[in-house]
C-alpha cells in the first residue's frame, strides 16, 4: 500500500479505529482510552500511511515532563517497524516542543510463567530508544503483575546552577481522601497539600489504612518531591511506609519524585 507515513493529530473520525487497535492488545486499556478521548483529544495522535490508520499514541503533560499514553500498532501491520517509526516521530515532536523528560508506564504481565511478557517487545523498543527503568511496583495491577515505569531525557540534566532547598520545618501538610488507582487491583493512593502549620501524623495514616482494609485494599501509595523528605520521611517510616523507587528529575533537575508504599494487612 502506497502513501506517506505521518503522525497526525487524532480527530473524531479516528477515534473508532484507534479504540479498535487498542482493544486488539488490551481491552482494559481501550476502556480507559475511550473515557479519555471522550473528554479531550488534545495531544493524541494516529500514525497513518496515506489515509489508513496504522497505530495510535499520544501523551499528557505535567509542566515540562510528559507521560506517554496508549501506544499500539494494528496487529495486522506489526512486524514492519511501524511501532518504532511511530514512537520515534512522537519523541521527535516532544523534543521540538521543549519537554525535558518523558515517562511511560507498562507491566510485566505474563499469561503463564512459561510465556514471555505480554509487553516484552514494547519494553525492548523503549530501551532501544533510550528509556531506562526507574521504578518497579510489584503486585500492582494484579497479584504477580508489576508496574514498570521507564524514563527518557531529551537533553542532559544541568545541575550546575541548581540549589535544591528542603522545605521549611514549619510547613504543614494535610492528607486527602484515599482513592483507587485506575487499572489496579487493591492499590490506593493518597494526595496531600501544603496547608497551615500542622503535620500529618501516624494516626492520620492509621485511619486511612483502616478505611482501606474494609475495601480489600492491599497497598497504599504516597509520593513526595525529594526536597520535602526532611519534613515527611520520619512520619512515613513510623507509619509503615517504605520507599519503592524514584522518578529521577521528575519535578525539576535535581528534584525527584519519591514513591512510598505501605502494605496493608487484613
Amino acid at each position: 500500500m502506497f502513501g506517506k507515513l505521518t503522525l497526525a493529530p487524532m480527530g473524531s473520525s479516528h477515534v473508532k479505529k484507534a479504540l479498535k487497535i487498542i482493544n486488539q492488545h488490551d481491552d482494559e486499556d481501550a476502556q480507559w482510552a475511550e473515557k479519555t478521548y471522550n473528554k479531550s483529544l488534545a495531544n493524541q495522535f494516529v500514525y497513518k500511511k496515506g489515509r489508513r490508520v496504522l497505530g495510535v499514541t499520544g501523551y499528557s503533560e505535567d509542566r515540562d515532563t510528559v507521560w506517554i499514553s496508549w501506544t499500539y500498532i494494528d496487529k495486522s501491520q506489526q512486524g514492519q517497524s511501524y511501532g518504532r517509526q511511530m514512537l520515534t516521530a512522537l519523541l521527535d515532536l516532544l523534543t521540538e516542543r521543549g519537554f525535558r523528560k518523558a515517562f511511560v508506564s507498562t507491566s510485566d504481565y505474563r499469561e503463564s510463567p512459561s510465556k514471555p511478557m505480554l509487553y516484552d517487545k514494547a519494553i525492548s523498543l523503549y530501551k532501544k530508544l533510550g528509556f531506562s527503568l526507574e521504578v518497579q511496583h510489584p503486585n500492582y495491577f494484579d497479584e504477580g503483575e508489576s508496574e514498570l515505569v521507564f524514563g527518557l531525557r531529551f537533553k542532559s540534566a544541568d545541575y550546575s546552577d541548581i540549589e535544591v532547598l528542603n522545605i521549611d520545618d514549619s510547613a504543614g501538610f494535610t492528607l486527602g481522601t484515599p482513592f483507587h488507582i485506575n487499572e489496579t487491583e487493591g492499590c490506593y493512593a493518597i494526595d496531600w497539600k501544603l496547608e497551615g502549620s500542622q503535620m500529618f501524623t501516624m494516626d492520620d495514616f492509621e485511619i486511612a489504612s483502616n478505611f482501606l482494609k474494609s475495601r480489600s485494599a492491599h497497598s497504599l501509595f504516597i509520593s513526595f518531591p525529594s526536597s520535602y523528605l526532611n519534613r515527611t520521611l520520619g512520619v512515613l517510616r513510623d507509619s509503615g511506609f517504605t520507599e519503592e523507587g524514584r522518578l529521577l528529575d521528575f519535578h525539576e533537575d535535581g528534584v525527584h519524585e519519591v514513591r512510598f508504599r505501605k502494605t496493608l494487612k487484613n
